[in-house]
């Protein structure tokens, strides 16, 4: 599995600071954060609720819609030996977001795990019990959920299969979700959902990571190449850079693969992951 941060970055034409050692210093953040970023913003909005969207990531699917709006996207395998991914925003009202795919019960969890409103078009059977057991706030297109929130993308429909064009308009998203759902975390949430690292960690950290390839099957693999003077990683599937549907680079501030017990548990080949657990 891969879990990556996203970084929005505004073209200065100036290099980032850097201390003595070459590495990149980020600056103290005093004011409110996002809290799936830690980036400074001028309003504090940690008590909403952030949205969790199913992004297909198929070749045809590409390039994809809304991805560099994004604080966090994770990747993980599905059915077929490819990819999908699940794009976590704190805000969608401003951005048309997809191309939408169903649900799975390991993405699930992670929804969970940030308290978010699950933005899809249909589901496998584990992942449907396990939205209805947890009572997850979802709004899946395949019940009409969402009303006037999804469009087929005209431009796509006829030359790529159906399930391909289907993308979501992110201020109908989140009128449906405040008509439906609280969209502020219930009291006492713990919205610090920042990751802990051993304080080792640092030290461990030897070496440069310039390039580096997750090989999720021997078909399946996702290269990132990091890049200097936007100190960010971009994403590379297939030889091709995975930019936004505007040909947007998609910077990615920090990577973490995480190295994931999972089987394929039925005919259709779902597949099951254990998230639970140290690593």
């Amino acid at each position: 599995m891969l879990f990556t941060g996203c970084s929005k970055t505004e073209d200065t034409g100036k290099a980032p600071n850097v201390d003595t050692d070459g590495l990149a210093v980020n600056e103290v953040v005093t004011g409110p954060i996002n809290p799936l970023t830690g980036e400074a913003v001028e309003t504090d909005a940690s008590s909403a609720r952030p949205y969790c969207v199913m992004i297909n990531n198929h070749p045809s699917a590409r390039p994809c819609k809304g991805l560099a709006n994004a604080s966090i996207v994770y990747e993980a395998l599905v059915e077929g030996d490819i990819t999908r991914m699940m794009a976590v925003f704190t805000d969608i009202s401003q951005i048309d977001v997809g191309y939408i795919r169903s649900a799975r019960p390991y993405y699930v969890s992670l929804v969970q795990a940030y308290d978010a409103i699950y933005v899809h078009c249909g589901h496998s059977d584990q992942a449907r019990a396990d939205i209805k057991q947890y009572g997850v706030s979802d709004i899946d297109a395949t019940f009409g959920e969402g009303g006037s929130a999804w469009v087929r993308d005209k431009n796509r429909v006829g030359r790529v299969s159906y399930e391909h064009t289907l993308y979501a308009k992110g201020d109908k998203i989140a009128e449906y979700a405040a008509k439906h759902f609280d969209t502020e975390h219930s009291s006492g949430f713990d919205t610090k959902y920042g990751l802990i690292f051993s304080p080792e960690a640092a030290s461990q950290c030897d070496k440069e990571s310039k390039e580096f390839t997750i090989k999720y099957l021997s078909s399946t693999a996702t290269t990132l190449k990091y890049v200097a003077d936007r100190n960010c990683y971009n994403a590379f599937i297939s030889g091709k850079e995975y930019t936004d549907g505007d040909s947007t680079h998609i910077d990615f501030a920090n990577v973490i693969i995480l190295n994931v017990g999972n089987s394929v548990v039925d005919k259709k080949g779902h597949r099951e992951m254990n998230l639970v657990g140290s690593g």
